[in-house]
């Protein structure tokens, strides 16, 4: 049974090293990760407009409201078109589930009033 446990870590484990690794590999997700705002700001406005999206499916807004930084979530909704922050990853959830998740009640609130359903 330890064998089984300790098999199951080590798995668990690799998926959240995994997550951590596409996550990190767009700038516009590591900029949010590291909550700079001034880098965010300068990449959404000149060479990617657009949110990138990594190979799990999440963007810059979804690590925005992980992180519950209200100033990121504010630029990125401010700069991108509703969809946005409807935008789902491939495990299904949206900014505002993870922000849900993550007990960010202003993160929840900004990404309501910018059209964010709850579904």
């Amino acid at each position: 049974i330890e064998t089984c446990h300790v098999t199951a870590l080590r798995n668990l484990m690799q998926l959240h090293l995994d997550r951590w690794e596409a996550r990190l590999s767009k700038p516009q997700l590591m900029a949010a990760w590291r909550g700079s705002l001034p880098t965010l700001r300068s990449l959404l406005s000149k060479s990617a407009p657009k949110l990138e999206t990594d190979r799990l499916g999440y963007t810059a807004l979804h690590v925005a409201a992980l992180r519950n930084d209200t100033d990121l979530i504010k630029l990125i909704v401010s700069t991108q078109s509703s969809s946005a922050v409807k935008q789902t990853a491939n495990d299904g959830c949206s900014p505002l589930h993870d922000a849900c998740r993550y007990g960010s009640p202003e993160a929840c609130r900004l990404l309501l009033e910018a059209g964010a359903v709850w579904s």
